[in-house]
């Protein structure tokens, strides 16, 4: 069987400073996940991120591949963690993890939390903040908050801030 690993690596992009947006895979996770591979007898081929992906589907470079390993977490895009599932699913290629659409809708924390509402699911109280002056009309939850990006995944911009002053200056950083 061939896995091909799908990954993002902060070298293939030219963003500048930019740092909005996007997880990259070091050389050594993507090292261990194809050593660990591989010692399960497969063999493996690194992929890239989607547009090497895209590529290889264009010009006809995926036939011999049975799985992708989906690493990829794209960039600049609410969408991005699915543009490699959405990839493989028009064409039929069998990958690891969340499905597109999945993906894209847990990216989005404001949406996750009305469908975990709607399940019955217990999570904290939240606000959305669009500009450092609406929490001066929210009020709702008493300090300290736990400031999240509502398009980040992991703990990428993940801020405690524990008065309004703080709140204020990390706002504006």
């Amino acid at each position: 069987m061939v896995i091909g690993i799908a990954y993002d690596k902060k070298e293939a992009y030219d963003f500048g400073k930019d740092t909005s947006y996007f997880d990259f895979t070091t050389a050594a996770e993507l090292s261990n996940v194809k050593q660990a591979l591989e010692k399960c007898g497969y063999q493996v081929k690194l992929l890239g991120n989607y547009h090497h992906i895209l590529n290889r589907i264009v010009n006809n470079e995926m036939h011999d591949i049975d799985l992708v390993f989906n690493m990829e977490e794209g960039i600049k895009s609410r969408n991005r963690e699915g543009a490699v599932p959405s990839l493989l699913e028009m064409t039929r290629i069998p990958y690891t993890g969340t499905d597109a659409y999945g993906l894209s809708l847990c990216l989005n924390k404001y949406h996750s939390k009305i469908i975990a509402k709607y399940l019955g699911i217990q999570t904290p109280e939240y606000f959305i903040i669009n500009t450092p002056m609406d929490i001066n009309t929210e009020k709702l939850i008493s300090f300290p908050y736990v400031l999240k990006p509502i398009l980040e995944g992991t703990s990428s911009g993940v801020k405690l801030v524990r008065s309004y002053e703080e709140y204020i200056a990390t706002a504006n950083t």
